[in-house]
């Protein structure tokens, strides 16, 4: 989509920010430099690191060998044949100790590994190292021109391929199993059953009971585990900050563009379309008062995912509403009911409970120039 609005970068760019990103851009057309940013950004297809002219310059500085994966676990899109010799992942095929993503959409693979050489080949380590470098530039520099610094991983995000190192960190945890694991879905609504990974997913509906047991989700945790924890990488920029005198002036944000299902309700594998929060209030810093409900928002995931719905927590009650009529409303006592197994919309003893929290979310809209309309707003 293209930008139909000013972005933070371009406001820091003009506002005589020096501007640095490094790292994967799924913000839409282009890339950071048309945002007046300096660094790493352009990539094509899915903006595969691994194949990219700087990373290969890195490589070659730092006397690295090309990144080389061990495939342990493969959960493909049928439609895109991951296990074929040729497609879009050649050679992704479990038992693999020899996989090199090649093709714009690595970093994209549905899988679960090992790294086999250094750790510093990793896509988190090599862009820190960038991120380190343009540190050094900005503190060289004879001037107080202020910076703006992003680095953007492509994790923790799947495919999970930490080094053999940290994943030994994880080998003895035990993952408790969710109790949405092998929920059955009942009452859940429509977009719930979506699911194109095979083979928990067949034609590109969850299929239940699960197909795999919970040993095999277990495992896949702790890939997940390990790669999250590699992103220690950041460290490395941290550091460098205290170093060269940089940290006591700088703002340093944490954030993330998605979390993962892991095996919640279901059994379902990387994200879908559910619902983030804003936060723009209070990285303005503004003086604003905390409201007692929060409202998060979602178009949807893409890749054919387009589910638009909103939800609201209250108190005890968190309740959802969707904008096509494929999808039924969802209402839950968290309280009670934590892991959300219980459809509460549909209770006529819980009736007061969802027409005063959809009163809520209009007016939430109406504060926000929120413009979407739901099948029911007209009864209000």
């Amino acid at each position: 989509m293209p930008f139909e609005q000013v972005s933070y970068l371009k406001l820091l760019s003009d506002g005589g920010y020096d501007s640095d990103y490094f790292g994967k851009w799924h913000a839409g057309p282009g890339d950071a430099a048309d945002h007046g940013c300096k660094g790493v950004s352009s990539m094509e297809g899915y903006g595969n690191p691994y194949i990219h002219r700087d990373y290969k310059d890195y490589l070659a500085e730092n006397n690295l060998p090309e990144a080389t994966f061990r495939i342990d676990h493969v959960l493909g899109w049928e439609e895109w044949g991951d296990r074929q010799p040729g497609s879009t992942y050649p050679g992704l095929v479990e038992g693999n100790a020899d996989y090199h993503p090649r093709n714009p959409y690595g970093a994209g693979e549905h899988a679960a590994g090992v790294l086999l050489t250094p750790k510093e080949t990793h896509e988190a380590f090599y862009l820190a190292n960038r991120a380190y470098e343009a540190l050094r530039t900005i503190a060289a520099r004879d001037d107080d021109v202020p910076f703006s610094l992003r680095v953007d991983f492509w994790g923790p995000h799947p495919p999970y391929f930490p080094t053999q190192e940290y994943l030994d960190m994880y080998k003895d945890v035990e993952f408790p199993e969710y109790p949405s694991w092998n929920s059955g879905l009942a009452g859940k609504p429509d977009c719930y059953h979506r699911e194109r990974n095979a083979p928990i997913g067949k034609d590109k509906r969850l299929v239940v009971p699960n197909a795999k047991p919970w040993s095999y989700y277990q495992d896949l945790m702790r890939y997940c585990a390990a790669h999250i924890t590699m992103l220690a990488a950041a460290g490395l920029v941290l550091d460098q900050l205290e170093r060269l005198g940089l940290m006591e002036n700088t703002l340093i944000l944490y954030t993330t563009d998605h979390g993962d299902a892991l095996a919640c309700h279901g059994g379902h594998f990387d994200k879908a379309s559910y619902l983030p929060q804003e936060l723009l209030p209070l990285a303005r810093g503004e003086d604003i008062q905390w409201p007692d409900c929060i409202v998060s928002e979602s178009r949807g995931h893409g890749y054919g995912e387009e589910v638009a719905s909103r939800a609201i927590v209250y108190g005890q009650y968190k309740y959802v509403s969707y904008f096509d009529a494929d999808n039924i409303d969802e209402l839950y006592d968290l309280s009670l009911d934590p892991y959300e197994m219980r459809n509460l919309a549909e209770d006529e003893r819980y009736a007061q409970v969802k027409r005063d929290l959809r009163l809520r979310l209009l007016a939430w809209q109406k504060e926000t120039d929120d413009t979407m309309r739901y099948g029911w707003a007209n009864d209000m």
